[in-house]
């Protein structure tokens, strides 16, 4: 299971196209609900959503699509691509605490996700 926010990396959505060819599999990709691309997303609720409402973006873009994408996938765990120092304390100050493994029994965000690996939590940029 992907999300895509449609505000990735330009290479994030081909590198997953390679990780799919090398290891024969085909992701499930969850988006903001109704939007088929990053054109209907910007028509539907603008281009610069995360720059007016930050939460209602997340909600729209990250967390109803993963709330989504649990349900449908029946998944229970899943692998975060979250770094620290790309998002400000005033964004979100719990990334600032990100562990490698967390639990998240009770978290809307995380509802029926019980264990989250976030393998980039210390990522310095370096070890490309």
């Amino acid at each position: 299971m992907v999300v895509d926010t449609f505000h990735l990396f330009p290479e994030t959505m081909s590198f997953l196209k390679e990780v799919e060819k090398a290891y024969d599999f085909e992701a499930v990709v969850f988006q903001a609900k109704g939007c088929a691309d990053k054109s209907e997303y910007d028509a539907k609720h603008g281009a610069d959503l995360w720059k007016i409402d930050v939460e209602e973006y997340d909600r729209i873009c990250k967390v109803e699509p993963f709330q989504r994408g649990l349900k449908e996938t029946g998944a229970h765990s899943a692998a975060s691509g979250a770094m620290h120092r790309y998002r400000s304390s005033a964004e979100t100050p719990q990334i600032q605490h990100l562990c490698f493994t967390e639990t998240h029994r009770g978290m809307s965000f995380f509802a029926g996700c019980n264990v989250m690996l976030n393998g980039r939590t210390r990522w310095q940029g370096m070890e490309r």
